[in-house]
C-alpha cells in the first residue's frame, strides 16, 4: 500500500475535522462550536444550543470574485487566453473580464472543452466522497449540485445547470478533479456573471451564509501556486536581494519568494529591467538576456546576467566594473518575474 505524504495526512485530517457531524465529548462546562450538515452547535459541556445557517469550509481558493476580494496577481481585467488568469483559476476557450461586483464569464469560440475551472490538489482524498457545489450567480440567483466525487477518470459527477452554462466536478484522465463552470453547450459570445463559488462536504449548500473572502490571507494562500514580483514605474525601484558573484562571466543575484512554493517553480521574466545598485546609474537589461536557477529550492531563485551582454549596453560595462559582492541590487519597471508553482 502506497504511503501518503504529510501534507495529503494533514488534508485528510483537516477535512475530517471540518465536517465533524457529532458532537465531541468535553469536560463539564468546557466550551464548544462544531459545524454539522448545515447547522452549528453550540454549547458550553452542559446543554447543546443548535443554530441553523451555519457555513462549511469551502475547499476552493480565491473563491470571492467581488473586488476588493478577489486575488488577481497577474493584474489583467480581462484573459482571453487559454490558462491561469485570477489566481488559481484556468479559463479554458473562455474570456475572463473582472467587474466591480463579480466576473464575466464568455464562450469565445465553438472548440470543446470550454470551461472555467480550479484544479484540487492532493485530488485522490475526496475520491467517492458526498460533496455540494454551489455558486451565487450576478442576478442573485443561488444555483448548486449534490452529488459524490468521480470514481473514474474522464468522468464527471452530476451537473446544475443555469442557463447554457453548468456546474459540475470533473475528473480528468490523469485522476485530477476539476471543479468546473462548464461551458461547452453555450454559444459563442454568450455570458455568465458569478459573483462567488463554493465546494463543501456535505448534504446542502452553506453559501448563502458567507462572509466575505479576506483578501490578504487569500493572498498569501494563492502565493503558494503562484507569485508576482513586479516592476514599478521608473522614479522607483524594488529591491530583491543582494549580489552573489560579479565576474568576468556573469553577473548573478538572488531573488527570495514572499513564500515557499507548493514545487519547485518555473521562473519567468517579462519586460525590461534596470540592475541598479547604490552608487550606480541603472543600465536597461532585456528580459531575454537573463536566465533563472530555482535549484532545489521553494524559497528563491538565481537570476543570472551574462557580462559579455551587458558590456555592450548603455552604461553597462562601467556598471559591472563597480559592482562588488553584497552589494544590494534592485530592479527597476517596468517588467515583472513571474514565479509558478500550480498545478
Amino acid at each position: 500500500m502506497a504511503s501518503m505524504g504529510v501534507i495529503e495526512i494533514e488534508d485528510k485530517i483537516q477535512f475530517i475535522t471540518d465536517n465533524l457531524t457529532n458532537i465531541p465529548t468535553l469536560e463539564k462546562g468546557e466550551p464548544f462550536m462544531v459545524e454539522g450538515g448545515n447547522e452549528l452547535y453550540v454549547g458550553n459541556g452542559n446543554e447543546n444550543v443548535r443554530i441553523s445557517g451555519g457555513s462549511r469550509r469551502n475547499y476552493l481558493h480565491n473563491w470571492d470574485f467581488r473586488w476588493g476580494s478577489l486575488v488577481n496577481q497577474r493584474g489583467l481585467l480581462t484573459y482571453t487566453a487559454n490558462g491561469y488568469g485570477i489566481d488559481r483559476w484556468v479559463g479554458m476557450w473562455v474570456d475572463v473580464t473582472i467587474q466591480s461586483e463579480s466576473i464575466r464569464i464568455t464562450r469565445r469560440t465553438t472548440n470543446n472543452g470550454a470551461a472555467f475551472f480550479q484544479r484540487l490538489e492532493h485530488s485522490g482524498i475526496y475520491y467517492g466522497l458526498p460533496f455540494t457545489l454551489s455558486a451565487i450567480l450576478g442576478d442573485g440567483r443561488l444555483v448548486s449540485v449534490s452529488s459524490s466525487i468521480p470514481t473514474a477518470n474522464h468522468t464527471s459527477s452530476g451537473a446544475t445547470w443555469f442557463g447554457d452554462y453548468a456546474l459540475r466536478v470533473w475528473r480528468s484522465i490523469d485522476g485530477t478533479l476539476e471543479v468546473q463552470i462548464w461551458a461547452d453547450s453555450a454559444p459563442p459570445n454568450s455570458s455568465i456573471d458569478v459573483v462567488a463559488i463554493k465546494l463543501e462536504f456535505g448534504p446542502t449548500s452553506t453559501l448563502a451564509n458567507y462572509t466575505p473572502m479576506d483578501h490578504g490571507k487569500e493572498l498569501a494562500t494563492c502565493r503558494r501556486y503562484f507569485e508576482r514580483i513586479s516592476g514599478v514605474d521608473s522614479l522607483a525601484h524594488l529591491g530583491v536581494g543582494t549580489l552573489l558573484s560579479p565576474s568576468p562571466d556573469v553577473i548573478q543575484f538572488l531573488v527570495p519568494f514572499q513564500c515557499g512554493k507548493r514545487i519547485r517553480p518555473v521562473v519567468t521574466l517579462e519586460d525590461w529591467f534596470a540592475i541598479r545598485a547604490y552608487h550606480n546609474s541603472p543600465t536597461a537589461v532585456p528580459a531575454s538576456m537573463f536566465s533563472s536557477d530555482v535549484g532545489h529550492s521553494l524559497n528563491q531563485c538565481v537570476l543570472t546576467v551574462p557580462f559579455r551582454d551587458l558590456s555592450s549596453l548603455p552604461t553597462g560595462e562601467g556598471f559591472i566594473m563597480n559592482l562588488s559582492r553584497g552589494d544590494v541590487v534592485f530592479l527597476r519597471g517596468p517588467g515583472n518575474i513571474f514565479i509558478s508553482a500550480d498545478l
